[in-house]
């Protein structure tokens, strides 16, 4: 995810929402506008699950994206 592309009004929560799915190893799943580089605005779909390869290190989601 590109986080400059991120509307404003969807970042906070979103970031929000990531974090705690890491923090937790628990399921994303977050609908988010983003700027496309013409500055029109698509929405996005992502999806995925936090894992761990060691007790303390967790990994970012791996996410599908559609529009």
């Amino acid at each position: 995810m590109a986080l400059a592309a991120v509307h404003p009004q969807d970042m906070t929560w979103l970031m929000d929402h990531m974090l705690r799915a890491v923090r937790s190893g628990g399921l994303v799943l977050a609908e988010y506008r983003v700027f496309k580089t013409d500055g029109s605005v698509r929405w996005l779909l992502s999806r995925g699950r936090t894992h761990r390869d060691a007790p303390d290190r967790w990994h970012w989601p791996r996410c599908i994206r559609r529009t």
